[in-house]
Parts: C-alpha cells; structure tokens; sequence
C-alpha cells in the first residue's frame, strides 16, 4: 500500500503537470486541424477545382479583409495576419524548405541538391500546403475572436438549466448523470465542428451568423446539461 507522502507527492505532481498535459493536448488538436486542411485543400484543388489554386488564394484575400473587419474582438482579430505569416515562416522559412526549392543547384552540396530535387518534385503539393497554412492562421484567429457569442449562450443556457434543476427537485424530480455526461460532449462536439468547418474548409462562411447559430445550440445543449446535473458523478 503507498504512503501518504507518496500519495501526497504524486497528487502535487500531477497538480503541476496538468497545464502541460493540456497544452500538449491543444497542440495536437490544432496540429490535427492543420493536418486535416492540407488534405482538405490538396483534393479540392487537384480533384474538385477546375481553377486549381486560384480558388484558395481568393479565399485567403477574403478572409485577409475580415480581420480588417469590425466583428470579433479587436485584439484576436487583429492577429489573424500574424498568425499566418509566423505559422508559414515556422513551417516553410525556418525549416528551410523555402530556401532550398528557391536556391541555385550549383551552389548546394549534394546531399542538398537530392533534398532540393525532392522538394521540387512535390512542388505543387508543397504550395498547395503553404497557402492552406496562411488561411488557417487567419482563419484560427478570427474564430478565437467570436467565441464571446459561444460563452455568452453557454452561460445563459447554464443559468436557465440551474434554476429548471432547482424547481424540478423541490418537485421531488431526479438528477440524471447519463443526460448531463451526453449533453456535455455533445457542447464539445459543437465547438470542435464550428472549429474543424471554420478553420479547414476553404469556403465562403459567415462568422458572425456561423458563432450565433453556435452559440444557440450550445445554449440549449448547456441547459439540458446543468438541468440534469448530478452532484456526485
């Protein structure tokens, strides 16, 4: 059986580790999300667009005229720029990848040289990915910037669920995990579908009616979770 300094001592551990447990977890879900855009983007514009790229590039110019926008918090908003020029220069500049394709073969080695022709090979994929990395910067950004909306419906829909569970149980009614757990993840499920169709799709969307119609059905999920909520689950 483990001591109580043990217990104690792996309890303060954990305390201190779970910020970074989460922040590794957020990392890998947008990591993910840029993941799936590449993809995305990649078969639009070899299988789907007859235009090619020149679809993604009028979606990163329109969503670059958003962040000059009024919707949104102004300081998130105001990042979406430099969100995607840093994501692109960590991903393409500092990894050097922009300086090999561009650089003259007889001024490489010959390892350089195979990774240059490498590179070139997949040229098309690589600008494909680079273009999909800015519009998911700015895209990132501006979502970040409509969240009050989604906080605001959550708060509400909490509040309302609160008063609904005090009024049933003064009727005798029950608290039931089951409902509470299922509408809990089904907020969740709506926040990352927001997030997975703002940030990846390169289409035409509208924010502010986009987090409204968010922010509605999480209201309601939010109500349904804090009417139902059982003290001890």
């Amino acid at each position: 059986m483990p001591s109580r300094s043990a217990t104690f001592h792996g309890g303060y551990s954990g305390a201190l580790l779970a910020p970074f447990r989460y922040l590794a977890y957020l990392a890998l879900l947008l990591a993910g999300l840029l993941l799936a855009a590449w993809v995305i983007e990649a078969f639009l514009v070899f299988k789907i667009w007859p235009d090619g790229m020149q679809p993604l590039e009028v979606a990163i110019a329109t969503t670059a005229a958003a962040v000059e926008g009024v919707y949104g918090i102004p300081f998130l908003r105001a990042q979406g720029i430099a969100w995607a020029q840093g994501l692109y220069h960590a991903l393409f500049v500092a990894s050097a990848i922009e300086q090999i394709i561009t650089a003259d073969p007889q001024q490489l080695t010959p390892f350089d040289q195979t990774v240059q022709r490498f590179f070139v090979s997949m040229l098309p994929a690589l600008q494909v990915a680079m273009l999909a990395t800015k519009l998911y910067g700015l895209r990132l950004a501006l979502w970040l910037s409509a969240i009050l909306p989604a906080v605001l419906g959550y708060a509400v829909g909490m509040v309302d669920g609160l008063v609904e569970r005090s009024i049933r149980r003064y009727s005798g009614g029950r608290e039931s995990a089951t409902l509470y757990h299922r509408a809990k993840y089904a907020i969740a499920g709506t926040v990352g579908l927001w997030l997975f169709v703002f940030v990846c799709l390169p289409i035409p969307l509208e924010l502010q009616w986009g987090s409204w119609v968010a922010a509605g059905v999480i209201g309601v999920l939010a109500r349904l979770q804090w009417k139902y909520y059982k003290k001890y689950v």
